[in-house]
């Protein structure tokens, strides 16, 4: 391709740089945009798109009422397919219109309401010397009527090279372009990539940059604030209500949490703090910061649509971003938006036009200089450069073309003077056929399923042309490296030892096993998980404190008892200061009454028939060595004169075993045993698991035996369900020293174990395990290693990402010879 010595080549803006240097210092030569250079002969000045919107909607407040779009008139898409039909009708000179059917008369009433708009008239002369970039232009109607006038194509004349490839998957494709660019030694700058769908961007970036391949993005996004929070200011000048204001919260001041917090949860502070299973005091206080914070906040934003108010909210979009090129060009953009529409804006009706024109407003960023490969839309192929990489050539993107749709489909322009479809079709089809023509080498790939494996089927028109893809087999690099995170011994001695001891809760000890780097970020760096009041997995600790209720008022009876009155206790605090969750909370309620139910329906036979009475609930305890120091509480202790068991309640169904415990993976209850012996010099019975949750049980109605050939079938009946939950409802943990509980009737109550340790040898395994544990965290490890169900509910899952990996952890008790 030659560029002219002089003239103006017409080419769309993002092209515009790299057209400049590839010409050089040529000043005869003046590049535009399309519109640009068609305003250019524009009689009398024209409109803004969003004055032109504001006529028409004045204009359609004369509307029929009996009209079927009478209720569309003020809509900004409606007025908006409005606007640009009869911009086209001008451009077409058209003046006849159908009115056959109901809604071909409707959509006269609403041209002919429309009649008196002006659009200015333009007048073409014979063009000399003007070139049109040859690529895919979508006003290909303003691009015959230049070339009717003289206009000529700017063009390659030579054939590419072509190659037409499949792979298996779409990250397969993006890693086959970077390969061939490397293999055949291409000049990055040579080379476009061109996007058939805008979602393969991320992709095929991402590639790039393993594969270190420079690249510029043509349609460059810019991810700039600035459109949303003009569009939250005007929502909440719009209607002051509560849900608008935390979107203007979330969008220009996402710092504010707190503030948020009390909006959303319509905290009320109405007395002072009283102890509950849902708020502790700290959170109490923050929520009284907030509140009063909140308030301020309000009086403070306090927007409505005056002209006044504009400039408050400009004011406040400009002090929240630093004044950059691409920030001040979307800023001027909006703010153009709101000059040319300020007058017309009477209601808060009429904001919804200039809400939707800031919503469509155009924000990608120019690029000020170009280097390495292009990424851009298959509609910027161009003669530019010299291989092109075209993507995701499959059925439902190619050929793509453009048909009318909406109010004025093709139905209704295929009675009026409007170029034929037929006709807009052909002259697509030969617009992309000759773009794609334009480089000297030419790739065209799909992928052959998605990313849910759901097959593509090839382009007929591509297979036309360059008959069937063929298949590469694309082999997956090894480039990643799993991170290893460590810390110094002094750091780790910094972090987790307090007064020459590692101190913490047993479940700590239990985390720092199943996760060192989990361990790292909880206790180490103290980082929380967001957490509320609401949060449904604080239904567990509230089962556990109304059962702890219970056991306090009516002892061991307490299955017997209603305790709706304890569950409806523990919910008036919620209920008086968040006044605006009363349906969530009564839901809650309702949710937990049940459970209970359900809950004291199955441990009513065992409590009833248990020997041992309660000693003790939420007994607190201290345990400490030379090397470490233990704090926690103990759910309940049962026990007799002289011995005692331990009682942990749990909101799934869980169990300890031996494996799990010489591991150190389940420390709680051997620790409490041990903890409670020592203290009390009382011999243990045995520790134990008790489910908060009520096992479900499946009731067959056939059990077929494949065994026998003959009557290979029994009935089931409720009997073999009832013993199903029965032995899944059982109490899970150890009976110490084969103590004989089947001589008490409740014996059936314990899931009976082989293989349990005594007592004794347990001790000794549990102080070899902690002396382990303690040596690992005084060390610095905080490896990423998992085991196999330590990440399913973890919160800090986004923070490891990639180093995560999943072992199996080793025993910490030396095997005896």
């Amino acid at each position: 391709m030659h560029f002219p010595e002089k003239g103006t080549i017409i080419a769309p803006a993002s092209m515009h740089l790299a057209i400049y240097e590839q010409i050089g210092n040529r000043l005869g030569v003046q590049v535009l945009s399309l519109q640009t250079f068609v305003r250019s002969f524009l009689c009398e000045p024209e409109l803004t798109d969003i004055e032109y919107i504001f006529q028409i909607k004045e204009h359609l407040q004369d509307l029929n009422p009996t009209n079927p779009f009478y209720e569309s008139r003020k809509d900004p898409e409606f007025l908006t397919q409005v606007y640009q039909f009869l911009k086209k009708s001008h451009l077409y000179e058209i003046d006849t219109y159908p009115s056959e059917t109901s809604k071909e008369k409707a959509l006269l009433e609403i041209i002919q309401c429309c009649q008196d708009i002006h659009f200015p008239t333009i007048e073409i002369p014979a063009l000399h010397n003007v070139y049109i970039l040859r690529k895919e232009y979508p006003d290909f109607d303003w691009v015959d009527i230049l070339l009717d006038h003289g206009a000529q194509w700017l063009e390659s004349d030579t054939e590419p090279e072509t190659h037409y490839v499949t792979m298996a998957t779409n990250r397969k494709q993006a890693q086959w372009i970077c390969e061939e660019i490397i293999n055949n030694n291409y000049d990055a700058n040579d080379v476009y990539i061109a996007l058939n769908d805008e979602k393969d961007q991320a992709v095929m970036v991402q590639m790039l940059d393993t594969y270190q391949i420079p690249y510029t993005l043509t349609n460059k996004p810019n991810h700039s604030l600035i459109p949303s929070q003009w569009l939250a200011c005007l929502n909440y000048a719009k209607q002051k209500s509560t849900k608008n204001l935390c979107h203007l919260i979330q969008v220009c001041f996402p710092k504010e949490k707190d503030v948020l917090d009390w909006y959303e949860l319509g905290f009320k502070d109405n007395d002072v703090y009283e102890p509950n299973a849902f708020v502790d005091a700290y959170t109490y206080s923050h929520y009284q910061y907030a509140k009063a914070k909140a308030q301020q906040f309000e009086q403070e934003h306090d927007l409505d649509f005056s002209i006044h108010d504009f400039e408050k909210m400009a004011t406040l979009i400009q002090s929240l971003h630093a004044p950059t090129q691409e920030n001040i060009a979307i800023f001027q953009s909006i703010q153009e938006l709101i000059v040319a529409s300020y007058d017309k804006i009477q209601t808060s009706d009429d904001l919804a036009i200039l809400y939707h024109a800031i919503q469509n407003i155009p924000t990608n960023q120019k690029n000020t200089s170009l280097e390495g490969v292009w990424i851009g839309p298959r509609q910027n192929i161009s003669p530019l450069q010299k291989i092109t990489f075209l993507m995701n050539v499959h059925s439902k993107t190619y050929p793509d073309l453009r048909q009318e749709n909406g109010i004025f489909n093709e139905d209704y322009v295929s009675k009026i003077n409007w170029p034929t479809l037929a006709y807009r079709l052909d002259t697509q089809k030969e617009m992309l056929k000759k773009g794609l023509k334009q480089p000297d080498i030419l790739y065209v790939s799909y992928p052959q399923t998605d990313y849910q494996s759901k097959a593509y089927e090839p382009s007929i028109e591509m297979n036309d042309w360059l008959g069937s893809a063929a298949f590469i087999d694309v082999l997956e690099p090894s480039h990643f490296e799993r991170p290893n995170h460590s810390l110094s011994k002094t750091m780790a001695e910094t972090l987790f030892v307090k007064k020459d001891k590692v101190r913490g809760s047993v479940s700590s000890f239990e985390t720092f096993v199943h996760c060192p780097f989990r361990y790292f970020l909880q206790y180490g760096l103290y980082l929380k998980e967001p957490k509320d009041w609401t949060d449904i997995r604080i239904r567990g600790s509230l089962l556990h404190k109304i059962l702890e209720e219970g056991i306090r008022t009516y002892g061991k009876d307490y299955v017997n008892q209603n305790l709706d009155a304890i569950v409806d206790d523990q919910f008036q605090w919620i209920e008086k200061h968040f006044p605006t969750k009363m349906n969530w909370i009564q839901n809650q309620k309702n949710e937990v009454k049940w459970q209970l139910h359900c809950l004291l329906a199955r441990l009513k036979p065992f409590e009833e028939q248990w020997h041992m009475e309660p000693q003790d609930l939420e007994h607190e305890f201290y345990l400490d060595t030379d090397t470490y120091s233990l704090h926690g509480f103990i759910d309940r202790i049962d026990g007799t004169k002289g011995a005692f068991v331990i009682f942990d309640y749990k909101s799934s169904q869980k169990e300890i075993t031996k494996n799990e415990f010489a591991k150190g993976l389940s420390l709680q209850l051997p620790t409490y045993a041990i903890e409670r012996e020592q203290e009390t010099h009382q011999v243990p019975i045995g520790i134990f698991y008790i489910s908060l949750t009520s096992p479900m049980s499946t009731q067959m109605g056939v059990k077929l035996n494949y065994q026998r050939k003959k009557d290979n079938y029994d009935l089931e009946t409720l009997k073999y369900a009832q013993k199903e939950y029965f032995d899944k409802g059982r109490i899970k943990g150890w009976v110490f020293d084969r103590q004989d509980l089947t001589l008490y009737d409740d014996s059936q109550w314990f899931q009976p174990k082989s293989e349990i340790p005594s007592f004794g040898k347990i001790k000794t395994m549990w102080e070899e395990i902690m002396t382990s544990i303690v040596e690992d965290i005084r060390s610095g490890t905080i490896v990423a290693q998992a085991s196999s169900d330590a990440c399913t509910y973890c919160p800090y899952r986004s923070i490891c990402r990639t180093s995560r990996q999943i072992v199996d952890k080793p025993d910490r008790v030396k095997e005896e010879e």
